[in-house]
């Protein structure tokens, strides 16, 4: 039976690079359609119809770009994918070594969640908003890692918590609003602030640790997608 795929980070950088180009096509083209479309349904001269094609070409063009956003996630991959087979599981990454994480029994799992809230934050998490979640899982086994997280609704984490257990982080302890901090965050090279050992040696240290590698290793996937992951890791590795 061939492995189950799972392709990571729907909305990579070079997609989300592509789209304003996208965009601006689409507008283009929707005004040239509608202008075209308006002179040979009701006649006249061009000139007549150009503020109303200029007007309906965003509309148009809008629905043209989330045609295309849908059309290019299908087709146009990150490189970054997970194989679940019965016994194995392997994370593969364009120019790097497949991470062949075997014996499934053995492999250590965590599993948290935090919640988005008015916090200074940077790259694709810019786009969610205040309210959502992100649920992460991390997988670690003689071979090496992974880190695979989703972006969800509390009602999709609801879900997650029927089939799991899962510990959550507070954000707020990592990020201070004041003015300093925020400039110094700002600063930092990756635009993440450094956890304070406080954090690294509490409770929940280990999590805050699997917390810091997924900002630099992270697997973005569906929420569908995690779930197949999620499930397939408790089947997996019950005792």
């Amino acid at each position: 039976m061939p492995p189950t795929i799972l392709y990571g980070d729907p909305e990579h950088d070079s997609l989300r690079l592509t789209i304003p180009l996208v965009l601006l096509t689409a507008l283009g083209l929707g005004f040239v359609i509608l202008w075209n479309g308006l002179e040979w349904l009701f006649g006249g001269t061009a000139e007549q119809w150009v503020l109303i094609s200029a007007c309906g070409a965003l509309p148009l063009g809008l629905v043209l770009t989330k045609a295309a956003d849908m059309v290019l996630k299908r087709v146009w991959r990150s490189g970054r994918q997970i194989l679940l087979a019965d016994d194995s599981l392997t994370f593969q990454q364009p120019k790097l070594p497949d991470v062949v994480l075997a014996d499934p029994a053995s492999l250590r799992v965590g599993r948290w969640f935090y919640e988005f809230e008015a916090y200074p934050r940077t790259g694709r998490e810019r786009q969610i908003q205040n309210g959502w979640l992100c649920a992460a899982v991390q997988v670690e086994g003689e071979k090496g890692r992974l880190i695979a997280q989703t972006y969800i609704t509390p009602k999709q984490m609801a879900q997650l918590h029927q089939i799991a257990a899962w510990q959550r982080l507070q954000m707020m302890e990592l990020y201070q609003l004041d003015l300093s901090m925020r400039v110094r965050q700002f600063m930092a090279p990756n635009g993440r602030p450094s956890i304070p050992p406080a954090l690294i040696t509490g409770d929940n240290g280990r999590y805050w640790l699997a917390e810091k590698r997924r900002w630099e290793e992270g697997l973005e996937l569906t929420f569908e997608d995690f779930m197949v992951l999620v499930q397939w890791l408790i089947k997996a590795t019950k005792p």
